[in-house]
């Protein structure tokens, strides 16, 4: 499981954001004037004085197997600058020849460096070669040395098709001028075992230079001008777009001219890291070309790549065979490639020993902290590494709730199930800290930290008295008397329903707390509660009551863990790098699409009273998009929220509905899964919950403000005037009437009735089984799963599981997992006291102040 471009920031998003689309006319523009621009006077290209200057512009350093159709990383730059569009991060490439004839405007020794670096769908690249061309060291020696620098821009519009345009820049060596040219290429990508291109080269070309050295060429009217060349190129990956065998092809021939040379590449990627390539390449000598006789006919190159993580390797060996009967020659390429993406490694994989930091709020949405869809696949992907036997757990400040606990538990789990040892290291252990620690082989605390594990508690705030007492009073209209939520500005005390769902909710909790640890620590239950009765908050105090197992230094840990035999005697321990996977397979990728639906419900996205709002606006455009989208083959709905707007809910909901029509879908609930978002998780065909989940709280209610007294206090006066009936039934200025009251309770009596509706023909209840579950009663997951109001236990992980098997994904199949909806810039301020007066489906359990431990 791999987020799609796991390095995407929220720049990278906003780059990756103008998709190509805003990119892809001034392109095509360019394209088209760049043709229009390109010589095609056959006057202009016969062979003259300046020909050889013309001819050692138009190309660079010579790149084996990187073929017009098979562009390779930032070294597409000199190929065909549209494979740039595949990078999934930033790459450097340092490659260097030496010896061998003239083939296709290059020969001898030289070198060249290369960058690229991909922005979501644009991509950047530039790049200097340098070449040292022997054939013309006779006849023009101080133009021996040929430098280029080009510069890139690449830009996927689907994951079908690239285009590229580079623009190139010629000094000439002992002149006061300088040569441009610009190449322009397009790949398409249809399937995952084709690849077809093409590119231009050597357009509009045009510049100023001195000729004032003996024997140096004359500048023609208009300024030089270069040999233009087409090239177009096919390349196939016939098992089944696998990488095990690559064929590749490649014809070439000026503008005004015939066919003049020919590439065709073998390679084979032997095993991950390792991959073998034989390549053939025949250049025809041309008039038009200068240096008859003088170019190569043909070159057949051998060529090992080897990756060994970030870091890889290439070295060629080439033999020429040229043509007028002159003695071929022999040379070498090596090269040297750095990437911050995750490229396929030879022998090590990564380090033994990793370091994944858990730092502040654990969020589920898109945003720039860490979010627990990228924590689970950085999991899965330490879980799945050959090389990786180690992984510490680096807690600074770390929150989650309840049931995000639970899935790293289980995540922890699979990791201790691959044979990786698991420790977990922190300054400061609070109660859900130290469940989370519990999981681990191993619990380390710095000397100075405290362990702050304690007891569960939530508290109820009754805000009634207090808000009569400044002159306002808060009306409440609820479906039924378990939706508790409104409770808190009603109310002074707590009322029997809402006693009675803390109490069920901090029972569960401390039990989940008291027999997590106990089975984590090898320690009974009561043993566990003795040492936090006797108040084990120094880190030495828990370590002799068992709870941890050590107090280090953090230069202590690596030499402990030495000793304990975890890692090897010396080794280090390497910070992870999420690093984004390569993209090496063509074509479209499949995605699995994880819509995040955390924070109060609202119909627009923005920050409320109550926190930031999940706005049906946003969230219904990513579905929608999701849906439309021919990669994605399933959505996840992971929600993360107590409730909100019903319009809103029902809103994400028919949305959810639309997807299921065609594709898979999974709802996830997380933290809490309550009243609205219980209502758009129903559009799901499969809802899993986690056991810590708060979720159901089937039940409706809508609030009203009252400031009379506060205006009254102020002597404010009001007088109102109107037409037509309930024309002030939502005035914040004056109590309800019996009979608004009763309108009122009729009016979102509709609300609550589609709720049920929705609940009792997705989940099969009736009567008396529907009435029990319903009324606003709140439920953790597994008692949700045995009334029957979710399909199975499980998180994130499982759900994407679960929506992968019913898309028809295979195990091996690289698919791509995007976290939408993506982070906004637009700030607004809602949830006021008009959305009170619209019907809520609220969190009666979000009503108190909770503490529930640190």
């Amino acid at each position: 499981m791999r987020p799609v471009r796991a390095g995407d920031t929220h720049r990278a998003r906003w780059l990756g954001g103008l998709q190509g689309r805003a990119l892809a006319i001034p392109i095509v523009l360019l394209c088209l004037a760049a043709s229009a621009l390109a010589p095609r006077d056959a006057r202009a290209q016969s062979a003259g004085p300046d020909d050889t200057l013309r001819y050692r512009a138009d190309r660079g350093l010579h790149l084996p197997w990187n073929t017009v159709a098979d562009p390779r990383g930032a070294l597409a730059i000199s190929t065909n600058p549209a494979g740039l569009a595949g990078l999934a991060g930033s790459v450097w490439n340092l490659n260097g020849s030496f010896g061998g004839s003239r083939i296709g405007g290059s020969s001898g020794m030289g070198w060249g460096l290369f960058w690229g670096r991909g922005f979501g769908s644009v991509a950047l690249g530039t790049s200097l070669e340098q070449v040292v061309d022997r054939d013309l060291a006779g006849r023009f020696p101080d133009r021996l040395r040929i430098s280029r620098w080009s510069l890139a821009l690449a830009t996927e519009h689907s994951r079908w098709l690239r285009t590229g345009v580079a623009a190139r820049l010629l000094p000439v060596e002992g002149d006061a001028g300088a040569v441009w040219s610009w190449d322009i290429g397009v790949q398409l990508l249809p399937t995952s075992w084709l690849s077809v291109a093409a590119r231009l080269d050597g357009l509009s070309a045009t510049g100023r230079y001195r000729s004032d050295q003996p024997g140096t060429a004359t500048t023609p009217a208009g300024g030089p001008r270069m040999v233009a060349h087409r090239a177009l190129g096919v390349a196939l990956r016939p098992f089944a777009g696998s990488e095990a065998l690559t064929v590749a092809s490649e014809l070439t021939w000026p503008t005004a001219g015939e066919l003049s040379g020919t590439r065709t590449t073998v390679a084979s990627q032997i095993v991950d890291g390792l991959t073998a390539v034989i390549e053939h390449r025949w250049q025809k000598p041309t008039s038009a070309e200068g240096l008859v006789g003088a170019s190569a006919d043909q070159r057949l190159s051998l060529l090992l790549r080897l990756g060994w993580g970030a870091l890889g390797t290439d070295v060629a060996l080439h033999a020429d065979r040229v043509a007028g009967g002159r003695e071929g020659q022999g040379g070498m390429h090596v090269g040297l490639r750095i990437a911050d993406d995750e490229p396929p490694a030879l022998l090590e994989r990564g380090p033994a020993g990793v370091v994944l930091p858990l730092a502040g709020a654990l969020t589920e949405r898109p945003s720039d902290r860490p979010t627990l869809t990228h924590l689970i696949a950085a999991f899965d992907r330490l879980a799945r590494s050959e090389s990786t036997e180690l992984v510490l757990l680096r807690a600074d400040g770390f929150a989650a709730s309840w049931a995000q606990v639970e899935e790293l538990r289980e995540a922890i789990g699979r990791l201790r199930a691959r044979g990786k040892r698991v420790v977990y290291y922190a300054s400061m252990l609070g109660t859900r800290g130290l469940l989370l620690a519990s999981a681990c082989d191993h619990i380390i605390m710095t000397p100075a930290g405290a362990m702050e594990a304690r007891g569960v508690g939530v508290d109820f705030v009754g805000l009634a008295d207090a808000l009569t007492a400044v002159g306002l009073a808060v009306e409440a209209v609820r479906f039924e008397d378990h939706k508790t939520a409104p409770e808190a500005l009603t109310r002074r005390r707590i009322s029997a329903n809402q006693r009675a769902l803390f109490e069920r909710l901090v029972a569960a909790a401390w039990r989940r707390f008291t027999e997590g640890v106990a089975a984590g620590r090898k320690l009974d239950v009561a043993k566990v509660v003795a040492a936090l009765e006797a108040g084990a908050v120094f880190p030495e105090d828990a370590r002799r009551a068992g709870l941890i197992d050590a107090v280090l230094h953090p230069d202590d840990v690596e030499p402990a863990l030495w000793k304990l035999g975890w890692l090897r005697h010396g080794a280090r321990l390497a910070p992870f790098r999420g690093r984004p996977p390569r993209r090496t397979r063509w074509g479209p990728q499949p995605a699995i699409t994880v819509v995040a639906v955390e924070g109060t419900i609202a119909a627009e996205s923005g920050l409320g009273l109550l926190g930031e709002q999940a706005g049906a606006d946003r969230l219904t455009q990513a579905i929608d998009d999701a849906r439309r989208d021919p990669d994605v083959r399933g959505l996840v709905l992971r929600l993360s929220t107590g409730g909100g707007d019903a319009t809103a809910s029902e809103a994400i909901h028919d949305a959810t509905t639309r997807f299921a029509e065609d594709k898979p879908v999974v709802a996830s609930m997380g933290t809490a899964a309550a009243s609205g978002g219980y209502w758009a998780a129903l559009a799901a065909p499969w809802m899993i919950a986690d056991d810590a989940t708060i979720t159901g709280s089937i039940g409706i209610f809508l609030l009203k403000p009252n400031i009379r007294g506060l205006r009254e206090r102020w002597g404010i006066g009001r007088d109102h005037i109107g037409a037509g009936p309930w024309d002030d039934v939502r005035s914040v200025q004056k109590p309800w009437t019996e009979a608004e009251r009763a309108m009122t309770r009729k009016t979102i009596g509709r609300f609550y009735g589609l709720f049920l509706d929705r609940v009792g023909e997705r989940r099969k209840l009736k009567g008396d089984a529907l009435r029990a579950v319903a009324g606003g009663r709140v439920w953790l997951g597994d008692e949700a799963r045995q009334r029957g109001l979710v399909d199975a236990r499980g998180g994130l992980y499982e759900a994407l599981a679960r929506v992968r098997a019913d898309a028809g994904l295979q195990g091996d199949d690289d698919v791509a997992i995007r976290l939408l909806p993506e982070a906004g810039w637009r700030v607004r301020l809602g949830l006021g006291f008009g959305a009170m007066l619209r019907a809520v489906v609220g969190d009666s359990a979000a009503s108190g102040s909770t503490s529930w431990g640190g």
